[in-house]
């Protein structure tokens, strides 16, 4: 018996669909060589955003423009404002933190210092009502008392005084004519000026 002979040019149809399957796996590498590219691109831009923001901090801290300046310590800032004036007894500050028992029956000065309250005996000056000093003047306690038509300070002025530090008495609202709240302040500092001087600063 003779067979049919199978034609030039033609293959089993199985054949057809073994051999046009490469291409399919060829586009799923190329997704996923694409998804790989796209995490690596995503990680990479982390990084530099990362280091994009490092490099403004350090940006923002000022250098020393000179060696002289880097080695300069840094400066603490004074005990009292610079427009507060001064109040000293041999050489220690009477305003801010300090002991002053220690200048009790020493010479005190005040160089334009500010009067921040006025009592009937006398003034606080100084820089708030944290940081003050009473001054007698006009009362009944001080040695010396101002002559009639004497300069009266008032509030706001800066004045320049002299006189003893004196020991804070037991009962300072009754001696120094005080109320409470000022009184407490004298007794916690043991210590006031009675000035026997004071006139408005230049």
């Amino acid at each position: 018996m003779s067979t049919p002979r199978q034609q030039h040019g033609a293959s089993p149809v199985g054949e057809n669909k073994k051999g046009g399957a490469w291409w399919k796996w060829l586009l799923a590498l190329l997704l996923l060589l694409l998804v790989i590219l796209a995490i690596v691109l995503i990680a990479g831009g982390g990084d530099d955003e990362d280091t994009d923001t490092a490099s403004t901090s350090t940006a923002t801290v000022p250098a020393a423009t000179t060696p002289a300046q880097a080695a300069t310590p840094a400066t603490t800032a004074p005990a009292t404002a610079p427009d507060a004036g001064t109040l000293t007894a041999e050489g220690q500050s009477l305003l801010g933190t300090g002991d002053k028992t220690a200048t009790i029956d020493k010479d005190a000065t005040g160089d334009a210092v500010k009067v921040l309250s006025v009592t009937d005996g006398g003034f606080f000056v100084g820089t708030s009502a944290e940081d003050r000093m009473f001054v007698e003047y006009a009362g009944d306690v001080g040695v010396d008392e101002p002559t009639a038509g004497a300069y009266r300070p008032a509030v706001g002025d800066l004045v320049d005084l002299e006189g003893p530090v004196a020991e804070a008495p037991k009962d300072p609202a009754d001696t120094l004519k005080l109320d409470p709240a000022d009184a407490r302040v004298v007794t916690e500092q043991g210590a006031y000026v009675n000035a026997d001087e004071v006139e408005q600063a230049d």
